[in-house]
């Protein structure tokens, strides 16, 4: 069996039972490395004849197959397997596969099974998954890769914690696909399920760290007055068990839905009152708080506080990921060019855009044209003119969305005297606006293979 053979039995909606056949009987002339996706074309098979929940288990044997090549491309080819199977359960009406149909696929996949030997794995313990917690924040796709294949060999008393972990990932996941919707909704499903779990078992804990989570979908969504009432809710549960590392992690995150929710004074209040709660080891939140409370602060004009929180900020920055360092360095170029320091905002800006070009593309095409802004403003004309030209790169990886597409083409067009301040201002606005869009997740550079 080859790769184009492969690739077509992937695409097959019909006969899914000659396609399992065809696939059992080419399993021994197979190449192992493309073991893995003779596996996840088997598994849409399944799912494709009515039995979607033996394809789903078949996709995950086929994640660990590639999971222990260390064959990534295969593992995010195999997710999209999953997501795929997802769709063929009920609202869809599937017709009920005839029990010889049922019988002829069970043999198939034995055989199939039977060729390609499959590996031993451990299903992850507490630690891996505080581990592949950590992960997800960069790696959102290697870590699903992990988890889903531990679903059906999960000890009990871990649920709730995979399933935290794993909605979380799909959450995460959402900013690097253009399938937002989807993802949040995996997301949420998962979180929801990690909710009842904790209930059931007692954990009142998981119970709060579920309700933290569930919380930040909520906002993704845009809802930040039900996100901040679900993060209140798991405060009065850390409260209740005296978790102070866990009251100060809500803390940080009630204090940014405050803030969208246009209550800037209670939002800097509530990130003060979680640094008083957060341990210093909790680099990461402590990061993130001084960060706010600089945002914070500069949209209240306190330009001398937020200087002050973006430099404890700027202190933890070894602990935090290229992203977070990007937007703490934009933060700083903004206060300085409310400051009217353009020299310094200028030099903030490239630093930050040195970062973004490997992390994001919009948010590198809006720092690009906020430079352009302080350069046009410090008189260094020609400067801002070869920056705007410089945003050309960004035109390929940006063009699906058609709001940033169109903001970018109309930086670029005319020469240096049609670049005027007026015209940056109307880019930035347009930039802005896309910026509150869910698509905006979605254009982040794709993290490569771990």
């Amino acid at each position: 069996m080859n790769r184009t053979r492969l690739g077509q039995l992937e695409k097959r909606k019909g006969r899914p039972l000659d396609t399992l056949v065809e696939l059992a009987g080419a399993a021994a002339d197979t190449p192992v490395d493309l073991r893995p996706q003779l596996l996840g074309a088997a598994g849409l098979a399944l799912g494709r004849l009515g039995l979607p929940d033996v394809g789903a288990q078949t996709v995950r044997r086929a994640l660990d197959l590639a999971n222990v090549a260390g064959n990534h491309s295969a593992g995010r080819r195999l997710l999209r397997h999953l997501d795929a199977l997802e769709d063929f359960r009920p609202p869809l009406r599937l017709s009920t596969p005839s029990k010889t149909a049922c019988v002829g696929a069970r043999e198939a996949l034995g055989r199939l099974c039977k060729t390609v030997e499959l590996p031993t794995v451990i299903a992850p313990d507490r630690a891996e998954l505080a581990d592949l917690d950590e992960r997800r924040y960069e790696h959102p796709e290697a870590t699903l890769c992990r988890l889903l294949p531990a679903a059906d060999r999960l000890p009990p008393a871990l649920a709730t914690l995979w399933l935290a972990v794993t909605g979380s990932a799909y959450r995460l996941r959402a900013g690097q696909r253009a399938e937002i919707e989807a993802d949040l909704r995996r997301a949420e499903q998962y979180l929801q399920a990690a909710l009842w779990a904790a209930r059931k078992a007692g954990d009142v804990a998981g119970e709060a760290d579920a309700l933290q989570r569930l919380a930040y979908v909520v906002a993704d969504h845009g809802d930040h007055r039900q996100a901040l009432e679900l993060a209140e809710r798991a405060d009065g549960i850390y409260d209740r068990i005296d978790d102070r590392a866990g009251r100060g992690t809500t803390l940080v995150v009630q204090g940014m839905f405050l803030f969208y929710l246009g209550r800037p004074h209670e939002a800097i209040a509530t990130q003060r009152r979680a640094l008083k709660l957060l341990p210093p080891s909790a680099i990461r939140l402590r990061y993130a708080a001084y960060q706010h409370l600089g945002s914070f602060a500069a949209a209240l004009d306190d330009f001398d506080a937020a200087d002050r929180y973006a430099g404890r900020a700027a202190e933890l920055l070894d602990a935090v990921e290229p992203g977070s360092a990007a937007r703490l360095l934009w933060l700083r170029a903004a206060i300085a060019a409310r400051r009217s320091r353009y020299r310094a905002a200028a030099k903030h800006y490239q630093e930050a855009l040195e970062i973004l070009r490997g992390v994001h593309y919009a948010d590198a095409a809006l720092v690009t044209v906020e430079l352009v802004r302080v350069l046009i403003l410090e008189g260094s004309h020609d400067e801002a003119h070869r920056t705007a030209l410089s945003v050309r790169q960004l035109v390929i990886p940006l063009q699906r969305n058609r709001h940033v597409s169109a903001a970018l083409a109309e930086l670029i067009r005319g020469d240096r005297q049609a670049l005027t301040l007026a015209r940056v201002e109307r880019v930035r606005a347009a930039l802005e606006r896309a910026r509150m869009r869910p698509s905006w997740r979605s254009l982040r550079v794709p993290a490569g293979p771990v």
